[in-house]
Protein backbone atom coordinates (compact mmCIF):
# COMPACT_ATOMS: atom_id res chain seq x y z
CA UNK A 1 0.00 0.00 0.00
CA UNK A 2 3.05 2.67 0.97
CA UNK A 3 4.66 1.93 -2.39
CA UNK A 4 1.27 2.72 -4.44
CA UNK A 5 0.67 6.28 -2.65
CA UNK A 6 4.22 6.93 -3.59
CA UNK A 7 3.72 6.32 -6.99
CA UNK A 8 0.22 7.63 -7.32
CA UNK A 9 2.15 11.24 -5.70
CA UNK A 10 4.54 11.04 -8.38
CA UNK A 11 2.67 10.13 -11.23
CA UNK A 12 0.45 13.56 -10.31
CA UNK A 13 3.21 15.84 -9.67
CA UNK A 14 4.75 14.50 -13.31
CA UNK A 15 1.40 15.36 -14.88
CA UNK A 16 1.21 18.45 -12.91
CA UNK A 17 4.74 19.17 -14.11
CA UNK A 18 3.94 18.47 -17.75
CA UNK A 19 0.65 20.44 -17.81
CA UNK A 20 2.26 23.99 -16.71
CA UNK A 21 5.17 23.20 -18.93
CA UNK A 22 2.39 23.25 -21.90
CA UNK A 23 0.91 26.07 -19.81
CA UNK A 24 4.15 28.01 -20.20
CA UNK A 25 4.80 27.27 -24.06
CA UNK A 26 1.27 28.44 -24.80
CA UNK A 27 1.74 31.81 -23.11
CA UNK A 28 5.10 32.33 -24.79
CA UNK A 29 3.56 31.44 -28.17
CA UNK A 30 0.97 33.92 -27.60
CA UNK A 31 3.14 36.16 -26.62
CA UNK A 32 4.96 35.64 -30.25
CA UNK A 33 2.19 35.62 -31.97
CA UNK A 34 0.50 38.71 -30.02
CA UNK A 35 4.00 40.91 -31.02
CA UNK A 36 4.36 38.97 -34.35
CA UNK A 37 0.58 41.21 -35.43
CA UNK A 38 1.28 43.66 -33.52
CA UNK A 39 4.28 43.87 -35.58
CA UNK A 40 2.58 43.62 -38.44
CA UNK A 41 0.19 46.10 -38.18
CA UNK A 42 2.46 48.53 -36.96
CA UNK A 43 4.40 48.16 -40.25
CA UNK A 44 1.67 47.92 -42.54
CA UNK A 45 0.79 51.24 -40.93
CA UNK A 46 3.94 52.88 -41.84
CA UNK A 47 3.55 56.17 -43.77
CA UNK A 48 6.63 55.46 -46.37
CA UNK A 49 3.92 51.63 -46.80
CA UNK A 50 1.13 53.48 -48.13
CA UNK A 51 0.21 55.20 -51.48
CA UNK A 52 0.57 58.72 -51.21
CA UNK A 53 -0.38 59.49 -54.75
CA UNK A 54 -3.00 58.31 -57.37
CA UNK A 55 -2.54 59.23 -61.21
CA UNK A 56 -5.08 58.26 -64.15
CA UNK A 57 -4.18 58.06 -67.25
CA UNK A 58 -6.33 57.66 -70.39
CA UNK A 59 -9.48 59.72 -69.72
CA UNK A 60 -10.85 60.84 -73.04
CA UNK A 61 -14.37 62.08 -72.54
CA UNK A 62 -14.65 61.26 -68.78
CA UNK A 63 -13.41 63.65 -65.79
CA UNK A 64 -10.06 62.66 -64.23
CA UNK A 65 -11.61 63.78 -60.99
CA UNK A 66 -14.43 61.74 -61.10
CA UNK A 67 -12.94 58.60 -61.94
CA UNK A 68 -10.04 59.66 -59.29
CA UNK A 69 -13.42 59.99 -56.51
CA UNK A 70 -14.20 56.76 -56.73
CA UNK A 71 -10.43 55.62 -56.50
CA UNK A 72 -9.74 57.38 -53.26
CA UNK A 73 -12.99 56.10 -52.10
CA UNK A 74 -11.54 52.55 -52.42
CA UNK A 75 -8.47 52.86 -50.84
CA UNK A 76 -9.65 54.65 -47.88
CA UNK A 77 -10.55 53.03 -44.55
CA UNK A 78 -9.30 50.13 -42.99
CA UNK A 79 -9.64 46.40 -43.61
CA UNK A 80 -10.86 44.88 -39.78
CA UNK A 81 -10.13 48.18 -38.28
CA UNK A 82 -6.54 47.63 -38.37
CA UNK A 83 -5.15 47.02 -42.25
CA UNK A 84 -4.79 50.34 -44.01
CA UNK A 85 -6.66 49.85 -47.70
CA UNK A 86 -3.93 52.12 -49.12
CA UNK A 87 -0.99 49.94 -48.25
CA UNK A 88 1.34 48.94 -51.14
CA UNK A 89 0.83 45.81 -50.06
CA UNK A 90 -3.25 45.17 -49.72
CA UNK A 91 -4.51 47.98 -51.59
CA UNK A 92 -7.99 46.52 -53.21
CA UNK A 93 -6.51 46.25 -57.09
CA UNK A 94 -9.92 44.04 -57.95
CA UNK A 95 -12.15 46.09 -56.62
CA UNK A 96 -11.10 49.64 -58.04
CA UNK A 97 -11.29 47.74 -61.38
CA UNK A 98 -14.90 46.47 -60.68
CA UNK A 99 -16.15 50.01 -58.68
CA UNK A 100 -14.63 51.84 -61.57
CA UNK A 101 -16.13 49.84 -64.60
CA UNK A 102 -19.56 49.36 -62.55
CA UNK A 103 -19.72 52.84 -62.21
CA UNK A 104 -18.91 54.39 -65.39
CA UNK A 105 -20.30 52.15 -68.53
CA UNK A 106 -18.18 54.30 -71.05
CA UNK A 107 -15.16 52.49 -69.82
CA UNK A 108 -13.93 48.88 -71.23
CA UNK A 109 -10.89 48.19 -69.10
CA UNK A 110 -9.21 49.57 -66.15
CA UNK A 111 -5.42 49.06 -65.21
CA UNK A 112 -3.86 49.88 -61.61
CA UNK A 113 -0.23 49.35 -60.78
CA UNK A 114 2.10 50.96 -58.18
CA UNK A 115 5.15 53.20 -59.76
CA UNK A 116 8.16 54.22 -57.85
CA UNK A 117 7.12 52.36 -54.76
CA UNK A 118 3.93 54.08 -53.37
CA UNK A 119 2.63 55.79 -56.43
CA UNK A 120 -0.79 54.66 -57.48
CA UNK A 121 -0.96 54.64 -61.38
CA UNK A 122 -4.58 53.50 -62.79
CA UNK A 123 -4.63 53.34 -66.46
CA UNK A 124 -7.76 53.58 -68.22
CA UNK A 125 -9.51 52.62 -71.79
CA UNK A 126 -12.53 54.09 -72.93
CA UNK A 127 -14.76 52.65 -75.38
CA UNK A 128 -15.13 54.36 -78.68
CA UNK A 129 -18.62 54.88 -80.13
CA UNK A 130 -18.68 52.93 -83.28
CA UNK A 131 -22.41 52.60 -83.74
CA UNK A 132 -25.88 53.30 -82.58
CA UNK A 133 -28.93 51.81 -80.57
CA UNK A 134 -31.43 53.10 -80.54
CA UNK A 135 -34.67 50.59 -79.33
CA UNK A 136 -36.42 47.72 -80.29
CA UNK A 137 -38.61 48.97 -83.16
CA UNK A 138 -38.70 48.55 -86.67
CA UNK A 139 -36.57 51.42 -88.22
CA UNK A 140 -39.93 53.59 -90.01
CA UNK A 141 -41.62 53.17 -86.61
CA UNK A 142 -38.99 54.45 -84.08
CA UNK A 143 -38.37 57.70 -83.23
CA UNK A 144 -34.61 57.37 -82.54
CA UNK A 145 -33.74 61.33 -81.17
CA UNK A 146 -33.33 61.15 -77.73
CA UNK A 147 -33.34 57.61 -77.38
CA UNK A 148 -30.23 56.43 -78.64
CA UNK A 149 -27.24 54.73 -76.96
CA UNK A 150 -23.59 54.01 -78.31
CA UNK A 151 -22.28 50.68 -78.82
CA UNK A 152 -18.75 49.77 -79.24
CA UNK A 153 -17.05 47.74 -82.01
CA UNK A 154 -18.18 44.29 -80.80
CA UNK A 155 -21.73 45.32 -80.04
CA UNK A 156 -21.45 46.43 -75.92
CA UNK A 157 -23.93 49.21 -75.11
CA UNK A 158 -22.09 51.47 -73.03
CA UNK A 159 -23.19 54.79 -73.02
CA UNK A 160 -26.23 57.38 -73.87
CA UNK A 161 -25.75 59.58 -76.70
CA UNK A 162 -26.09 62.77 -77.58
CA UNK A 163 -29.40 63.57 -79.13
CA UNK A 164 -28.28 63.90 -82.54
CA UNK A 165 -29.90 62.47 -85.96
CA UNK A 166 -29.13 58.67 -86.45
CA UNK A 167 -27.48 58.96 -89.63
CA UNK A 168 -24.47 60.16 -87.77
CA UNK A 169 -23.39 56.67 -87.10
CA UNK A 170 -24.69 53.19 -88.45
CA UNK A 171 -27.77 52.31 -85.97
CA UNK A 172 -29.08 49.12 -84.92
CA UNK A 173 -32.35 48.71 -83.51
CA UNK A 174 -33.21 45.26 -82.27
CA UNK A 175 -34.61 43.88 -78.57
CA UNK A 176 -32.19 43.49 -76.10
CA UNK A 177 -30.64 39.92 -75.44
CA UNK A 178 -30.67 39.10 -71.92
CA UNK A 179 -32.11 42.44 -69.93
CA UNK A 180 -34.05 46.31 -70.06
CA UNK A 181 -31.34 47.73 -68.68
CA UNK A 182 -29.35 49.18 -72.04
CA UNK A 183 -26.02 50.02 -70.36
CA UNK A 184 -23.28 47.02 -70.58
CA UNK A 185 -26.11 45.32 -73.00
CA UNK A 186 -26.23 43.61 -76.20
CA UNK A 187 -28.94 42.57 -79.02
CA UNK A 188 -26.61 39.76 -80.23
CA UNK A 189 -23.44 37.30 -78.97
CA UNK A 190 -20.37 39.39 -80.38
CA UNK A 191 -20.05 36.57 -82.63
CA UNK A 192 -23.42 37.12 -84.42
CA UNK A 193 -22.54 40.73 -84.32
CA UNK A 194 -19.56 39.95 -86.27
CA UNK A 195 -20.93 38.35 -88.49
CA UNK A 196 -23.83 41.02 -89.51
CA UNK A 197 -21.61 43.43 -89.53
CA UNK A 198 -19.10 41.39 -91.57
CA UNK A 199 -22.73 40.82 -93.91
CA UNK A 200 -22.88 44.47 -93.92
CA UNK A 201 -19.28 45.44 -95.38
CA UNK A 202 -19.68 42.90 -97.98
CA UNK A 203 -23.15 44.14 -99.29
CA UNK A 204 -21.56 47.79 -99.40
CA UNK A 205 -18.72 46.29 -101.12
CA UNK A 206 -20.87 45.41 -104.16
CA UNK A 207 -22.94 48.36 -104.22
CA UNK A 208 -25.80 48.74 -101.70
CA UNK A 209 -24.84 51.51 -98.84
CA UNK A 210 -26.34 50.26 -95.07
CA UNK A 211 -27.62 53.13 -92.92
CA UNK A 212 -29.09 51.08 -90.67
CA UNK A 213 -29.94 47.31 -89.32
CA UNK A 214 -33.19 46.24 -87.96
CA UNK A 215 -34.37 42.78 -86.29
CA UNK A 216 -37.57 42.14 -87.28
CA UNK A 217 -39.60 38.85 -86.66
CA UNK A 218 -38.98 35.04 -86.70
CA UNK A 219 -35.19 35.55 -87.23
CA UNK A 220 -35.24 37.98 -90.08
CA UNK A 221 -33.05 40.97 -90.36
CA UNK A 222 -33.29 43.92 -92.41
CA UNK A 223 -30.62 46.38 -94.04
CA UNK A 224 -32.16 49.83 -94.57
CA UNK A 225 -30.33 51.26 -97.35
CA UNK A 226 -28.92 54.78 -99.00
CA UNK A 227 -30.48 56.32 -100.54
CA UNK A 228 -33.39 54.06 -100.31
CA UNK A 229 -34.78 50.52 -100.32
CA UNK A 230 -33.44 47.55 -98.13
CA UNK A 231 -32.45 43.87 -98.35
CA UNK A 232 -34.08 41.22 -96.00
CA UNK A 233 -31.89 38.06 -94.88
CA UNK A 234 -32.41 35.53 -92.16
CA UNK A 235 -30.08 34.65 -89.22
CA UNK A 236 -30.50 31.03 -90.43
CA UNK A 237 -29.14 31.52 -93.82
CA UNK A 238 -25.30 31.53 -94.77
CA UNK A 239 -24.86 34.68 -95.17
CA UNK A 240 -22.32 34.22 -97.71
CA UNK A 241 -24.67 32.30 -99.64
CA UNK A 242 -26.48 34.90 -99.26
CA UNK A 243 -24.64 37.83 -100.93
CA UNK A 244 -23.12 35.27 -103.45
CA UNK A 245 -27.04 35.07 -104.54
CA UNK A 246 -27.66 38.88 -104.22
CA UNK A 247 -24.32 39.81 -107.03
CA UNK A 248 -25.49 36.83 -109.37
CA UNK A 249 -28.84 38.73 -109.22
CA UNK A 250 -27.56 42.49 -109.49
CA UNK A 251 -25.24 41.09 -112.26
CA UNK A 252 -27.73 39.22 -113.96
CA UNK A 253 -30.73 40.73 -116.53
CA UNK A 254 -33.09 42.50 -115.89
CA UNK A 255 -32.07 43.47 -112.48
CA UNK A 256 -28.47 44.63 -113.40
CA UNK A 257 -30.18 47.13 -115.66
CA UNK A 258 -32.63 48.34 -113.08
CA UNK A 259 -29.81 48.82 -110.86
CA UNK A 260 -28.18 50.74 -113.41
CA UNK A 261 -31.21 53.11 -114.00
CA UNK A 262 -33.52 53.31 -110.88
CA UNK A 263 -31.12 52.51 -108.12
CA UNK A 264 -32.61 55.33 -106.04
CA UNK A 265 -36.51 53.88 -106.35
CA UNK A 266 -35.34 49.76 -105.01
CA UNK A 267 -38.15 48.76 -102.36
CA UNK A 268 -36.64 46.00 -101.73
CA UNK A 269 -34.31 42.79 -101.92
CA UNK A 270 -35.21 39.74 -100.16
CA UNK A 271 -32.84 36.81 -99.91
CA UNK A 272 -34.59 34.90 -97.32
CA UNK A 273 -35.89 32.23 -99.09
CA UNK A 274 -32.95 29.75 -100.12
CA UNK A 275 -31.38 30.32 -103.42
CA UNK A 276 -34.50 32.76 -104.62
CA UNK A 277 -33.98 36.53 -104.44
CA UNK A 278 -36.82 38.58 -105.19
CA UNK A 279 -36.95 42.75 -105.63
CA UNK A 280 -39.48 45.44 -106.60
CA UNK A 281 -39.17 48.97 -107.34
CA UNK A 282 -41.51 51.77 -107.13
CA UNK A 283 -43.77 51.90 -110.13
Amino acid sequence: MEFGRKFKTKTSTARLRRRKELIKKAIIASAISFFAVATFIFIVNLSSLRIEKTVVFGTNILKEDDVLEVINVGISGKYFFLIPKNSIFFYPKEGIKNALLNKFGRIEAVYPALDNGNVLVVSISEHSPKYLWCGDKKIEENNASGNCYFMDKTGLIFVKSPDFSSNVFFTFYGPLASTTEPIGARIFSVEEFERVVSFRDSISEIGFKSKAFAVLNDGDYEFNLSPSGKILFNTKNDFTKSLDNILLAITSLPLSDEIKTKLDSLLYIDVRFGNKVFYKFED
